[in-house]
């Protein structure tokens, strides 16, 4: 999870930047990017979900979709429920990092 500001002008730009870096350096052909374009992150019952459940590329694509959260990946839609999930937990604290649930 990456967070920064950017000039609205710039912001096209700064995306190519981190879809080519992050394609290029990972060492997955599944690797899944998603941005968001806000302050406060939406709430969404996807954020446990994608902690409990099985979910399907389908179902994290019109969430995304909902939340106006875009992917930028490559890799055929491979890795998005992932890429959304991280996103979403972003402000998760050491609850990000675990089972849901689970205290440290």
């Amino acid at each position: 999870m990456i967070t920064f500001a950017v000039k609205p002008e710039k912001k096209n730009e700064l995306i190519a930047f981190v879809k080519s870096f992050i394609e290029e350096k990972t060492m997955s052909k599944t690797t899944g990017i998603c941005y968001f374009a806000g302050i406060r992150l939406p709430d969404s019952t996807y954020t446990k979900r994608v902690k409990t459940e099985l979910l399907t590329r389908e179902e994290a694509v019109n969430e995304a979709e909902k939340l106006g959260i875009t992917f930028i990946d490559s890799a055929n839609g491979k890795g998005r429920i992932g890429a959304l999930g991280a996103l979403l937990w972003a402000d998760g604290g050491v609850e990000a990092a675990g089972l849901y649930g689970e205290t440290p």
